[in-house]
């Protein structure tokens, strides 16, 4: 069981920390040159207005500052795709539950677009079973419906929020799910309700 947020893997950091400082350097002296951009720009201003500046100087200012300050932006673009790219290292939990399967181990070379984990969220599961025709019209959407596992004696009472459109070809029965709380987690995947199985909602 893991709480949403918690790290489960970390990818190699040292490339991507690389880059994030290579480009934290570049926004340094991106914004070294737009302040001084700014300076001649103000200076230009003045002298322009008291009529001591020639008009292609004043344009070459304000075209000095106007590229600067797109070269800040630039740079800051470039921090932030490196910085979340960093922060991609991490795998991390999307949601309180339970990891049903691993499929990477320490040190491995995992591709992109590489499943890493399953979970499933457990507070609620599902109750899945086949039923005949014969009772098929006694089953409504929204019905309670309480379902007895062969681990515990009690019922669990829960509501049904599935009915297959057509029987199953090998069984013909139609498939009907009960989706159960389960806060205390006594249900757990896989586990057997008389022919049904429990599962999680992934």
């Amino acid at each position: 069981m893991v709480k949403k947020g918690t790290v489960l893997a970390t990818v190699r950091q040292s490339d991507y920390q690389q880059a994030v400082d290579q480009y934290k350097g570049q926004l340094a002296q991106a914004k070294a040159s737009a302040a001084n951009a700014q300076e001649q720009w103000t200076r230009a201003q003045a002298l322009y207005k008291g009529g001591a500046m020639t008009q292609p100087d004043y344009d070459s200012a304000k075209a000095a500052y106007d590229g600067s300050q797109g070269q800040v932006a630039t740079a800051q673009a470039a921090v932030a795709q490196a910085q979340q790219a960093l922060d991609d290292c991490q795998v991390r939990a999307p949601l309180d539950g339970q990891i049903l399967a691993r499929n990477i181990e320490l040190g491995v070379l995992v591709a992109a677009g590489t499943s890493a984990f399953t979970m499933g969220e457990t507070s609620t599961v599902k109750a899945v079973f086949g039923v005949p025709d014969t009772v098929l019209g006694s089953v409504k959407l929204g019905q309670k419906q309480a379902i007895v596992t062969e681990s515990y004696t009690q019922p669990f009472m829960g509501l049904v929020t599935a009915l297959a459109p057509q029987a199953d070809s090998k069984s013909r029965t139609f498939q009907v799910e009960v989706t159960v709380p389960n806060p205390q987690e006594l249900l757990k995947s896989g586990m057997e309700i008389g022919r049904a199985s429990c599962r999680e909602r992934v």
